[in-house]
């Protein structure tokens, strides 16, 4: 019977957070200006008492559910196919439908309720529905934990999987995550490690005749590539940066040193490749300076030597 509640009123659009809170703010400062304007009354001949219990107890019902409500629609933001499509941005990770199907078996309970849950005569009913909830959301995290496990064994990007752990943590978390997030952070860094062999290789192997387009030149076009292989070193890194628990620690201090060892590397080769070109304009300026009769002479004279 209230399925379609749930539908219209939890599964909506992001705005619902907002929506709820808003009510939720509403309806604790509606009870809280009855109560200070019954405490200026106090004492006057126009003194003001009311019902307290039976007026409040229907805002009291409606804001507990609506609190319970703000947790279910986290979950749901939390634990839906976006996971598994977040997860595949990173990693090889194909578990959309398995993800699905374990948020309805978690929330299908509560969602499928056929009692009015802001009337304050089910609060019984809401409080054994929210019970299971809470039951079936520790089996969620435990699954969340293990989808995560498996994407995490399988990395594609170190940046993408830093990105999405920073942003899952900020929404989702939970002291319980600590010890987790230090094992994914060591997981991206060892990714980031492979990522910086692989930029090491390319490096050694195309430095002397690195790909360049058609319309690059010899020493620009070395240079632009030599760029490019920075950046895909230096852009993680400066991710990696703004989170201080990661940078700091001991394999993070490895990483940052391995990045600017090859910083180095790519500032030296530019260097050289610019000081060759630099060397070599300026043999080339020095004879279109010298006077074409004259560089013949010349070339003579020491032809005839």
């Amino acid at each position: 019977m209230y399925a379609s509640f749930w539908q219209r009123h939890v599964m909506i659009h992001d705005g619902q957070i907002s929506i709820l809170s808003e009510s939720l703010t509403l309806l604790e400062s509606w009870k809280t200006s009855l109560h200070k304007t019954r405490s200026s009354l106090v004492g006057e001949e126009r003194g003001w008492d009311f019902d307290r219990v039976g007026l409040f107890l229907t805002v009291d019902c409606i804001s507990r559910v609506c609190k319970d409500v703000l947790q279910i629609i986290r979950f749901i933001g939390e634990f839906s196919p976006s996971l598994a499509e977040d997860l595949s941005t990173f990693a090889e990770f194909d578990g959309v439908g398995e993800i699905a199907n374990k948020m309805n078996e978690i929330t299908e309970p509560i969602m499928s309720i056929s009692f009015d849950p802001f009337d304050e005569r089910s609060v019984d009913k809401w409080d054994v529905a929210m019970e299971t909830f809470q039951f079936n959301l520790k089996d969620a995290e435990s699954f969340s934990s293990s989808c995560i496990d498996k994407a995490f064994q399988k990395l594609s990007s170190a940046e993408k999987a830093f990105a999405f752990v920073e942003n899952y943590t900020r929404c989702n978390y939970r002291p319980s995550l600590d010890k987790r997030i230090n094992e994914i952070y060591n997981s991206i860094l060892e990714k980031y490690f492979d990522e910086l062999d692989d930029l090491e290789r390319e490096f050694s192997r195309c430095k002397e005749h690195p790909p360049r387009s058609n319309t690059s030149l010899p020493t620009s076009g070395s240079i632009e590539w030599a760029n490019i292989l920075y950046q895909r070193a230096k852009q993680p890194m400066m991710q990696f940066s703004k989170c201080k628990k990661l940078i700091s620690s001991v394999v993070g201090k490895e990483a940052r040193e391995r990045y600017l060892e090859f910083a180095r590397t790519i500032d030296l080769y530019k260097s050289d490749l610019v000081n060759t070109w630099t060397l070599r304009a300026n043999e080339i300026l020095n004879e279109l300076s010298t006077p074409i009769l004259a560089n013949r002479v010349n070339k003579q004279t020491l032809s005839e030597k």
